[in-house]
């Protein structure tokens, strides 16, 4: 037990000789380090507190203690997704990923189908997660009429897209057929998979194109005069001009302009959908700063040292810093495969070495800069900051004020554009100045 009072009581409710206190403490399985602080009255700040320490010399210690191996309290083991829905609402995702790391795999369907949905929507899943869902598959694999094995194929195939396993996708088209044919609504997403799995392996075609105009259908479809599935709409035609223009047959780019309005348009009509996560949608504002992470690949790609670019790369880096979201995470790891995968990228077209090296360079910096893991952040920021961006990557740290860090809503994010706007006027005048 390591006590030093605390840091806000009145001084009628601790004795007089006890000042204010607190500690900073940091744990390592065979050691702790400890910094003690207390209020000092007569110099009106914090100073360190020697008292605590044992000859009263130091106010800090590092203590040799093995501590013991926690798994599966009671809280965990009971662990459930609505609970980590609740705390990554709550805005705190680590005790969410927490509850989603320790939940009990043998949870019958009804309860361990919303945790897997989870993992695979933020990408926190691991390789014997997957084989705990092919177990399910195998354990409940009657019929069709069975919702439970529909979705347990559902999210192994979503699974598949965002592991980049195209071939697995293609090997799957059948059971999307047949999800289509049972569960329209449902089958949206996993038409999503087949469709970029065409695209990444033999490049855009009027096939891949064809699945995502049905797959916009089944969305308006579904929506029926409701708010609920917007989403869907928006989806399906953002990853529709993302495989269009990274998976062209051509080597030079395409125009951009148009796309980046679209997708612009598409960030505040994320956060103006309603989301329903019984029907599995997913967070607006994941959806938000996905498609922020596909403008910055459009300007980028196009122009690598694009302002405007770069400016919506270091934004969302920093709004990814927030939340709880991965390279792996639905959406996001798509993405980076349509932009440059390394075993399937258009395998049938023949590009530059050029080409190849600069996509490949693109899917690295967009790869690092969707980090929330904090050393591979600082790895990314580590490299702006040695180059010609940190006074963008400054400019760029006024979004935490424009943008709260729980719910933002279109006027936030409309002001977060705009702000976008002088940015890039502003780098584009001194980028000409400096080429001068």
């Amino acid at each position: 037990m390591l006590s030093t009072g605390t840091a806000s009581s009145g001084a009628k409710t601790r004795p007089v000789e006890t000042p204010n206190q607190y500690q900073i403490i940091q744990i390592w399985p065979d050691h702790y380090k400890r910094w003690t602080r207390s209020y000092s009255l007569q110099m009106h700040r914090w100073i360190g507190d020697c008292s605590v320490s044992r000859f009263g010399n130091d106010w800090r210690a590092e203590i040799a203690h093995d501590s013991r191996a926690i798994f599966g309290t009671p809280w965990l083991v009971s662990a459930s997704a609505s609970a980590a829905i609740d705390f990554i609402d709550a805005g705190d995702p680590v005790t969410a990923q927490a509850i989603l790391s320790y939940a009990d795999s043998s949870l019958d369907i009804k309860h361990y189908l919303p945790i897997i949905q989870l993992k695979q929507k933020f990408g926190i899943h691991a390789q014997a997660d997957v084989a705990e869902l092919n177990e399910k598959i195998l354990l409940s694999e009657e019929n069709w009429d069975n919702d439970a094995y529909r979705e347990l194929r559902i999210t192994k195939v979503k699974l598949l897209s965002q592991d980049g396993l195209w071939d697995e996708v293609d090997g799957e088209r059948v059971t999307c057929e047949n999800l289509q044919s049972k569960t329209p609504t449902k089958a949206r997403g996993v038409m999503h998979r087949l469709a970029f799995a065409e695209a990444i392996q033999r490049g855009f075609s009027g096939t891949v194109e064809g699945y995502f105009k049905e797959s916009i259908a089944i969305s308006r479809a579904a929506t029926d005069g409701r708010e609920v599935n917007q989403h869907s709409v928006i989806t399906s035609e953002v990853l529709l001009e993302i495989s269009r223009y990274f998976c062209s047959k051509s080597d030079g780019p395409l125009g951009v302009s148009d796309v980046v309005a679209k997708l612009a348009e598409a960030q505040q009509t994320y956060l103006r959908a309603h989301y329903d996560f019984s029907v599995g949608q997913a967070f607006p504002v994941k959806s938000a700063i996905q498609v922020l992470f596909a403008e910055a690949a459009f300007l980028l790609y196009e122009n690598n040292e694009s302002p405007s670019g770069w400016n919506r790369l270091l934004a969302a880096n920093l709004l990814v810093s927030r939340y709880f979201f991965s390279p792996l995470s639905e959406g996001y790891a798509e993405l980076l495969h349509a932009v440059y995968g390394e075993k399937h990228w258009c395998n049938n077209i023949k590009k530059s070495e050029a080409v190849v090296r600069k996509r490949k360079k693109l899917r690295e910096l967009l790869e690092s800069a969707m980090q929330t893991n904090r050393s591979q952040r600082l790895k990314f920021l580590k490299e702006v900051v040695e180059g010609i961006r940190r006074t963008q990557l400054l400019e760029m740290i006024e979004i935490f004020r424009l943008v709260p860090a729980h719910s933002p809503n279109p006027s936030d994010w409309k002001r977060l554009r705009e702000f976008f706007d002088r940015c890039d006027n502003k780098f584009f005048f001194n980028d000409s100045i400096r080429h001068a």
